[in-house]
């Protein structure tokens, strides 16, 4: 993992403000079939218009995922 978990912690949820193209990280660990883990790198793409609070993502292997909830996202500052 390449940022420490105490500190992303602290970053906000991707949220209803959060603008398209955003980096962001992982928020939460999946069942293995998921091709992610926690502390991954991803790219925010949006909410889902049809499915209130949801979004989708790139993951680093430039699939497209869909369907999971704000919250399992941390927004990563522009700082950083």
């Amino acid at each position: 993992m390449w940022y420490d978990k105490e500190q992303y912690s602290k970053w906000r949820f991707v949220d209803e403000t959060t603008p398209p193209l955003t980096r962001c990280i992982v928020a939460t660990s999946w069942p293995q079939q998921n091709p992610f883990q926690e502390g991954d790198m991803v790219l925010y793409l949006g909410e889902i218009s049809n499915m209130a609070g949801h979004i989708s993502f790139v993951g680093k292997d430039g699939r497209v995922f869909f369907g999971y909830h704000f919250e399992n996202l941390h927004v990563i500052p522009d700082n950083e």
